[in-house]
């Protein structure tokens, strides 16, 4: 027999940087929208998923996976704190939203992709510090619906 385990929220990382995974049947973009990280996602009751994009409680993007492009970046070493990340595809515009989670941890880095400077074929990338060679990086790009 199989337990279930039942949560409205799990919460992954160290703080203070973490991204939770939360469960509800508010529209996150409404009213007084949902409090989270960035990057977090919001599993709604009707079915919608939304990944948490900007500062604001009602800054959350809906998502469709059908249009999800799911890559690894290997870093060189040559791209410095502030460099850009080329698309496998190029996207139908600039409006996409960008996950991205380090998946290595040569040394802890904050991460973001502002979305100034976005092109169809690349997104800008900024890091904390300097990346290393070897430094990799797992990505999800995802128009919003």
């Amino acid at each position: 027999m199989s337990k279930i385990l039942k949560a409205v929220e799990l919460q992954l990382g160290l703080d203070p940087n973490l991204v939770e995974i939360l469960a509800g049947s508010v529209d996150p973009t409404a009213g007084g929208g949902v409090v989270a990280d960035i990057g977090s996602l919001y599993l709604r009751t009707n079915g919608t998923l939304y990944v948490k994009v900007g500062a604001g409680n009602t800054q959350w993007s809906s998502i469709s996976p059908g249009n999800a492009q799911r890559f690894t970046y290997v870093a060189d070493g040559s791209e410095g704190s502030s460099f850009n990340i080329p698309l496998p595809a190029n996207r139908a515009n600039t409006n996409y939203q960008v996950s991205i989670s380090q998946a290595t941890m040569t040394a802890a880095l904050a991460v973001i992709a502002p979305t100034a400077g976005r092109t169809v074929a690349l997104f800008p990338v900024q890091t904390s510090s300097a990346v290393i060679a070897g430094d990799t990086f797992e990505i999800t790009v995802v128009d919003p619906t």
